[in-house]
């Protein structure tokens, strides 16, 4: 297999081993695959390259992610160009946490630096006159005390101004200390 867990997402699993038998698979930075399936669950991937390992930035993930972010628009918008009804206008993306910890950035500069990506993204898009809309955003976490942490990191960076007015908080993180 391709060693990230493609395994685990059959409907696209299959395409990203092609991919990555092919070499078009994302490793540095700047680098990213969107594989969209409309009748699929989920309907979409994305790959995004992160670079060396131990080498990871906080700008070079935030730019890691925005370019995962259009890829995805990118993909969205083509499968909608072709006639599927099973992409909506407005999306959702789960969001491993990456590049946290091991990856050489802290947790909670990952989540700023992933959101800032995030932000980045979906306005190069409307930028580029592509329809951008995110309904949600969800981070997914396997261990409980890393989740615990992403939980209580997730609320600082969205009162700050650079991205305040990018997100709707829940109303759970709203009343986070």
């Amino acid at each position: 297999g391709v060693g990230d867990g493609a395994d685990r997402i059959p409907a696209q699993g299959a395409r990203l081993a092609q991919q990555h038998r092919l070499g078009n698979y994302p490793g540095e930075v700047g680098s990213a695959l969107a594989i969209i399936d409309a009748q699929a669950k989920p309907r979409g991937v994305v790959v995004i390259g992160l670079g060396q390992i131990g080498k990871l930035t906080p700008g070079s993930l935030g730019a890691a992610v925005a370019r995962g972010v259009v890829e995805w628009i990118g993909a969205r918008e083509e499968v909608r160009r072709r006639g599927s009804n099973g992409i909506a206008a407005a999306g959702g993306i789960s969001l491993l946490l990456i590049g946290a910890g091991e990856g050489g950035v802290d947790a909670d500069t990952a989540v700023y630096s992933i959101l800032r990506g995030v932000r980045e993204g979906i306005e190069r898009g409307r930028r580029a006159g592509v329809a951008a809309t995110l309904a949600e955003i969800e981070f997914v976490e396997l261990y409980k005390d890393r989740a615990h942490r992403l939980w209580h990191a997730l609320g600082r960076p969205l009162r700050e101004a650079a991205l305040k007015d990018a997100f709707v908080l829940p109303r759970s993180l709203l009343e986070i200390g």
